[in-house]
Formats: structure tokens, C-alpha cells, sequence
């Protein structure tokens, strides 16, 4: 129920608090003084380890950041919008790393002049991660459609991806779950928190070697 969910999201929130506290100071120690060896030690040899220590910081980084979006509550700024700006907006920070990956992206315009109220930067962090997830999934093309469900307007998200095993697909909304090497497994479940608090709706629907459909339900 409600209640349990919040004392749930509370013993997350304190518990992310704690380790951002212990873990942070560190990383940035270290973080610090791999910098400053690579001024002075970073050629072709030890040039790759040192880089190996930054990559390595910069991804405790994103796990700590990570914790405390998904165990803190959310506080959101939210505006009316139509629902063709707001996709337009969350992806356009995304066309380099999408080209640079080698995946093409395909957007539905129809029913996009619908207007729904969300906090953007919010939902953009939500594409961020659908997108990453498809990328990294091995997606070469990405179809993001507009539909409509009652008195639900959705966005829907498809790739051509990897698709999920049928043995994952109840653990992938789960925190700290992951296939990836260096995932942190929350991504998907901050993506959920993200529009059930803004009262919608987070689906998925994925097949191993048929790609992943996510949808995002928002009431009009």
C-alpha cells in the first residue's frame, strides 16, 4: 500500500544519504590524484591505467547519483506541454550520441499536439535512459510513437535491440538488478518512479531477440 511504499522509499532515501556521505569525499580523493598523476605519469603506458582509475571514479560517481535519484522523493516543477515539444525537447540532447552509436531514430508526429503537464527535465532524464538502455542493447533503429488509451495519452518508445529473456523480465524493475557490466540497475526502476509520480503509467514490454516496447501513460 501507499504507506508501505513511502517507508520503503524513506529507508532507500537514508540509506543512499549515508553512502553518498561516506563514499563521495573518496572518490573525489582519488578521483583528484589520478588527475594529477596524469599530468605528470600519463603517457602511452601508464597513460591507460591512470584513465582506467577516471573511468572507474566517474562510474562510482553515477551509482551514488543514482542511489540518491532513486531513494529520495521527488520533488517536481510541473508545466503543460504538447506532447510533440516534449519529445522534441527530451531527445534533442541525444541526436550525437544516437549517430555516433550508429542507431537511427524514427519520430511519430501524429497526436503530438496534445498537451500533457509533466515536469521536463524530469522526463527527459527518462528518455535519457530508455534510450541509453536500447543503445546499449545493441538497437539500431528506434521508433518513438504518440497514442492514446482512455483517459491516458502515451508515449510510446520501441528498439530493435537485444530484447530481454523471459527469466529477467520480473527482475529488470527491481533495483540494483542488472546484465550489464557496468550498470548500476537503476535506471529502469528511477524511470518508473519518475512518471508514477507524476500520476502515469510505466510499461514494458520486451522479447529476447525481438527488441523492447516501453511505454509511458500520462493522464490528460
Amino acid at each position: 500500500n501507499e504507506l508501505q511504499r513511502k517507508k520503503y522509499f524513506s529507508t532507500i532515501g537514508e540509506m543512499a544519504s549515508l553512502i553518498a556521505h561516506e563514499v563521495r569525499n573518496p572518490i573525489f580523493a582519488i578521483s583528484s590524484i589520478a588527475k594529477i598523476l596524469m599530468q605528470k605519469y600519463g603517457g602511452p603506458e601508464d597513460g591507460r591505467f591512470i584513465d582506467s582509475i577516471l573511468r572507474e571514479t566517474e562510474r562510482l560517481n553515477a551509482l551514488v547519483e543514482d542511489l540518491l535519484n532513486y531513494g529520495k522523493p521527488l520533488s517536481l516543477e510541473k508545466k503543460p506541454v504538447p506532447v510533440g515539444k516534449l519529445i522534441n525537447n527530451s531527445l534533442n540532447g541525444l541526436s550525437s550520441y544516437l549517430e555516433e552509436s550508429g542507431c537511427k531514430l524514427e519520430l511519430s508526429a501524429t497526436g503530438g499536439e496534445t498537451t500533457v503537464s509533466v515536469d521536463q527535465e524530469r522526463i527527459k532524464q527518462v528518455f535519457y535512459n530508455i534510450i541509453r538502455n536500447a543503445v546499449d542493447a545493441g538497437a539500431t533503429q528506434i521508433t518513438v510513437s504518440v497514442g492514446r488509451e482512455r483517459r491516458f495519452k502515451k508515449i510510446v518508445v520501441k528498439d530493435n535491440g537485444r530484447g530481454i529473456r523471459a527469466a529477467d523480465m520480473e527482475k529488470v524493475m527491481k533495483p540494483f538488478f542488472t546484465t550489464k557490466k557496468s550498470g548500476t540497475g537503476l535506471g529502469l526502476p528511477i524511470c518508473k518512479k519518475i512518471i508514477e509520480a507524476h500520476g502515469g503509467r510505466f510499461l514494458l514490454k520486451s522479447k529476447e531477440g525481438e527488441g523492447t516496447e516501453i511505454t509511458m501513460a500520462f493522464k490528460e
